[in-house]
């Protein structure tokens, strides 16, 4: 592998013999070799290597000891100095430039993609941001304090954008805010008046100086063989916020090229605000019957459905409870990769897990039974015997015995201390709290089969 100078070192090299060499700007990596070796700097004077300077760095393999050296530097250069093969792995951070610009320019760059270019614009994303794309999670006095803190001159931290390499294609697409939705926003707001302060109420030179203010900017650029969640991670390293972090927003920011299907599929079933390329005749079916016997489903503002309607489909996958769980680190490792599809059977078997568990709820037909909706979306406590008896394909308790006991619970509802509803919440309630384990959907579902209707 040879890359000319300046060009950008990136994935694994291996096999690296004789005299090959490697080049690349300066970057903070890994390197590893394998088969023993030493790093060393050394000023060669001979011909050959007139083109190396004083403070390039080389590699040399060494038999005699088997070690393992792995320390951070900057490469400018590397060549072996041995016919033995060395393997040497080299990690690279993503790609970063630094600069500031103008809140003029910057409100330009969100506001109208014509003036610099799509290229050169700003989205604020709602995949990378809390809250929905318009207002964010800023109070009108969260806005307020943060253009106060500007005009003050305080410190107010750097604005992250991002994007992948494959952007800068055609058509081109604009940044997206990874880290600063909330204070582009106070920014562009307070420019168009609608905050309670105005920037119409400013002198003619307080506006030059706001609108002249060079803020700190950060521009990522994710390469095609980074891994899936190096923005999810960045998202959430970045915020650190007493704000924490919801599920759905995790997630979003793990999907952000809507290439994942698991989250692009919960998408389309939500619905409501998600913009989703993917596409499915049965899945959309399914969601329109969905809100039919459930109630309409929608999202929150805190993106509260997505990662519960992730558990559905993961946990339907799988025939598993335990990934009947909307907490992002429960399920990361089992999302689909990036720019695969589902293949039929995939599809056939949750389409007809999501079926059976609205036919059982459909029959029973008391909307109390199982809580209240939200958005569409039961209690998971409440449904998940029921859930779990679906997509672990029981037979037992029958299907006819399930029905029949959660009509009963219905009937019954208006008595929350009536005997079969008080067993059955004692079991899910056991230990003081409402965390669905496995063990209680197995002492639930017992409860089922041995009540006496």
């Amino acid at each position: 592998m040879r890359l000319r100078w300046g060009d950008q070192p990136r994935g694994s090299v291996e096999g690296i013999s004789g005299r090959n060499r490697l080049r690349g700007e300066n970057k903070r990596v890994v390197v590893e070799l394998g088969r023993g070796g030493e790093i060393c700097k050394k000023n060669y004077k001979r011909e050959t290597d007139r083109e190396y300077k004083e403070k390039n760095i080389f590699m040399r393999s060494n038999e005699s000891s088997q070690k393992k050296i792995e320390m951070y530097f900057l490469v400018v250069g590397y060549r072996t100095h041995t016919h033995k093969q060395t393997y040497i792995q080299i990690n690279i951070m993503v790609r970063t430039q630094t600069d500031t610009q103008k809140i003029k320019d910057l409100n330009t760059k969100m506001t109208d993609y014509t003036v610099f270019g799509t290229a050169n614009s700003i989205s604020i994303s709602s995949d990378f941001q809390r809250g929905d794309e318009e207002s964010g999670v800023w109070t009108n006095e969260g806005k307020k304090l943060y253009i106060d803190s500007l005009r003050s001159n305080y410190p107010t931290g750097i604005l992250t954008m991002v994007r992948s390499a494959a952007h800068d294609g055609d058509p081109p697409l604009p940044w997206n805010t990874l880290d600063g939705g909330n204070r582009l926003r106070a920014i562009r707001d307070f420019l168009a008046d609608k905050l309670i302060i105005k920037f119409s109420g400013l002198t003619v030179e307080q506006q030059a100086d706001f609108k002249n203010e060079a803020l700190s900017c950060q521009w990522i650029t994710i390469q095609a063989n980074d891994p899936a969640d190096t923005i999810a991670k960045m998202f959430t390293r970045l915020n650190t916020s007493s704000t924490p972090l919801s599920q759905g927003e995790l997630y979003k920011a793990h999907g952000w090229q809507k290439d994942v299907w698991h989250i692009e599929m919960a998408k389309l079933m939500v619905d409501d605000v998600w913009n989703t390329p993917y596409e499915n005749d049965q899945i959309s079916e399914v969601r329109q019957r969905w809100s039919t016997v459930m109630g309409d489903l929608g999202e929150s503002k805190r993106s509260d459905n997505l990662p519960m309607m992730i558990g559905y489909i993961i946990s339907a996958k799988t025939g598993k409870l335990t990934n009947f769980d909307k907490r992002y680190e429960k399920n990361v490792g089992l999302l689909s990769v990036a720019g695969t599809q589902p293949t039929a059977d995939e599809i056939s078997n949750i389409v007809r897990k999501f079926n059976t568990f609205l036919d059982v709820i459909a029959e029973v037909g008391n909307g109390k039974t199982f809580g209240i909706s939200k958005k569409g979306l039961k209690p998971r406590k409440t449904v998940g015997p029921l859930w779990m008896w679906v997509v672990g394909d029981r037979v037992v308790p029958s299907r006819e015995k399930i029905v029949r006991f959660y009509k009963k619970m219905g009937a019954d509802s208006t008595a929350r201390l009536a005997p079969l509803n008080k067993g059955y919440t004692d079991i899910l309630c056991a230990g003081g709290n409402n965390e669905l384990s496995a063990k209680k959907i197995e002492g639930a579902l017992e409860y089922i089969l041995n009540a006496v209707l």
